[in-house]
């Protein structure tokens, strides 16, 4: 039998990106290790972490996200074709 797509409890795959980052100063470069777990229904969530150069976890006093709208593109998931 098969079940309707909208009864389908369905989660997209957290992505992971990492970012380089010079800021000009001593010990100011490394890379930011950006997580999202977005498209689901309720809660999404973004994490970061901060490398320092030696690939140690770096303490910094801000990390700054700027928010971008983006136009909602028509998708069809898999399991629903």
């Amino acid at each position: 039998m098969r079940v309707p797509c909208r009864d389908r409890q369905l989660q997209s795959p957290a992505v992971v990106v990492t970012v380089p980052f010079v800021v000009g100063t001593p010990n100011g470069s490394g890379k930011v290790q950006v997580t999202f777990e977005l498209g689901q229904v309720g809660e999404n969530a973004v994490d970061g972490v901060v490398f320092a150069a030696d690939g140690g976890v770096a303490t910094v006093p801000e990390i700054r996200l700027h928010r971008q709208r983006a136009r909602p593109q028509p998708t069809q998931h898999a399991a629903c074709r």
